[in-house]
């Protein structure tokens, strides 16, 4: 059930499948408790056990203290929805159930269906990406091709082990039949996608299931091909690469700055931007990689961003658990334990635990792995009251997460309005939105359109905080510049060109300023810069700035 949700295709929030997930593990608390009352089976407290709930507490006590954390909201609904999912997994009797033969079937089964789902998008035209033949059930190559390189990595494993599985012998045909399909769609999405995470993640899992077959005597032409490999990687997508690392500098930034606590769960995007402003502050890195940045929401390195986030605290722990539930499930089922190597060597390079479909594949994983290890036995009354407990606290946010979606799918219906008559609806649906920044844009702009400019600069300043959109500061000047505060104005402007200097638009509205209120001097000063400015993309409206200032 929990896999048949997952893969469903959902708003860019996934808002849908966290009410879904919800109700499915509010059934399973409910079934664990039972069961557990029935069961002769202990289950057993294990030091991944420990290590999941001391990190769960840490993030809800770091999100309460936070006060001025607008993904409040947000964390406290997923984090508590993924632990109570592992809860219930772990609490589930298990000793007639094959739990890693079921999770390996469940894999390749999500594999099989996302696959043929992306050959359909490509031959059909009907991916959810514009840019992209394939997106599977999500909205983005990048995470897409995350479930597609676990489920290969599973299948190259099985295909190379196969004469020593005994649980795979009487059904051995159809499994290698199915894993060699699964390998070849794989390679055929992980080529449409263009997903140099994907291939690198595929190429260290393959190396380490090969490695007793790559004698000494390989090792030296073996580094040699995969050095060719990541710098022919690097230079097919060299902007993006670039760009990555631009998002990596800022986040090992933040760690530095607040490496105990970090900036608070859920904040990176707000604080990437503030990080671009001293980045860029020194002339040198605007000529280097100005042309390379760009807004980002998340760090492109998972890890980086638990650490910029939670700190050394929550960023250890985090570390603490994935290692724990790797090594445990490495020797109930090596496969396993390969695949979600596989997804943790992806993640290192871009967003995929960011995504819950790929977040809850984690936990189950790390649940199921769990299942034999050795821990302190907890008395069944105890294992019952447990997920009862699981059962109420996933109700409680069960409600939160329908009354979030039911205002996101209203924000949907009001989206554009510009008429006055808008804002008490906006304001009506703000406290369940503040994590959602095109919500906060949208909604100043309103503000500004119906002249309500002191309040508009409120709502773009909860913006600043969840995103790194140089367009909030700009709004903001307009804003300040509309009630003839150009002093504040000129301060936005300049704040929003120095987070990104490969953007007009912050400076072509200080240029209007100054011509605006006749200051001629200053206006050819802004106007000669602007066309010295390289944009990252040019277009119809980067010319028509460009004619303006020369025009000035």
């Amino acid at each position: 059930m929990i896999f048949a949700t997952i893969m469903t295709t959902s708003s860019e929030l996934w808002s849908e499948q966290l009410v879904y997930l919800k109700a499915i593990v509010i059934a399973g608390g409910v079934a664990a408790a039972t069961a557990a009352a029935f069961s002769t089976e202990k289950p057993r407290l294990t030091a991944a056990d420990t290590t999941m709930v001391l990190w769960w507490t840490y993030v809800m006590m770091r999100t309460y203290l936070d006060s001025d954390n607008t993904m409040a909201f947000r964390n406290i609904i997923v984090y508590t929805t993924l632990t109570a999912t592992y809860t219930v997994i772990r609490l589930m009797p298990k000793q007639h159930a094959p739990v890693d033969k079921i999770m390996v079937m469940l894999l390749l089964a999500a594999t099989i269906y996302e696959s043929a789902l992306g050959m359909w998008q490509a031959c059909s035209g009907t991916s959810h990406h514009r840019l992209y033949l394939a997106t599977g059930s999500m909205f983005n190559p990048g995470p897409y091709s995350a479930y597609v390189a676990l489920g290969m990595t599973l299948a190259i494993g099985i295909l190379h082990d196969a004469r020593d599985d005994e649980w795979s012998k009487p059904r051995r045909g159809a499994l290698l039949w199915t894993c060699a399909a699964i390998v070849i769609a794989g390679c055929f999405i992980v080529i449409i996608t263009r997903s140099r995470s994907a291939m690198m993640a595929i190429a260290m899992a393959t190396a380490w299931i090969f490695r007793k077959e790559i004698k000494r005597k390989y090792v030296v032409p073996a580094i040699a091909i995969v050095t060719v490999v990541v710098i022919m990687l690097f230079y097919m997508k060299m902007g993006s690469a670039m760009g990555r690392i631009v998002i990596w500098r800022q986040a090992l930034g933040m760690i530095t700055d607040k490496p105990i606590f970090g900036y608070g769960i859920g904040s990176f995007g707000g604080e990437y931007g503030m990080q671009l402003t001293s980045f860029f502050a020194d002339s040198g890195n605007i000529e280097t990689f100005a042309q390379y940045a760009d807004v980002a929401d998340y760090a492109f390195c998972d890890l980086l961003q638990v650490f910029a986030e939670q700190g050394v605290i929550g960023g250890a722990l985090c570390l603490t658990f994935t290692v724990l539930s790797l090594v445990s499930l490495n020797r109930q089922s090596p496969h396993l334990a390969l695949a979600l190597a596989s997804l943790m060597a992806f993640s290192l390079f871009s967003y995929p635990m960011q995504l819950l479909p790929l977040q809850t594949i984690t936990v189950c994983l790390a649940a199921c792995g769990q299942s034999d290890c050795r821990g302190f036995a907890m008395r069944r009354r105890y294992a019952a009251i447990l997920a009862v407990a699981c059962s109420i606290e996933t109700l409680t946010c069960q409600k939160l997460s329908q009354s979030r979606l039911n205002a996101q799918n209203e924000y949907a219906n009001i989206k554009g309005m510009t008429h006055s008559s808008f804002i008490a609806d906006y304001y009506r649906l703000l406290p369940l939105c503040t994590d959602n920044k095109q919500f906060l844009f949208d909604f100043a702009r309103l503000l500004h359109a119906n002249g309500r400019y002191l309040d508009a600069c409120a709502i773009l300043r909860r913006g600043t905080m969840v995103s790194g959109d140089p367009m909030f500061h700009v709004l903001t000047g307009n804003s300040l510049r509309a009630m003839n505060k150009y002093d504040e104005a000129v301060e936005c402007y300049d704040r929003a060109f120095g987070m990104l200097p490969n953007r007009l638009y912050p400076l072509y509205r200080k240029m209007l300023l100054y011509k605006e209120i006749g200051d001629t001097a200053k206006a050819r000063q802004v106007a000669n810069k602007l066309l010295e400015v390289i944009p990252k993309v040019e277009s119809s409206a980067t010319r028509e700035m460009r004619k303006d200032a020369k025009d000035i």
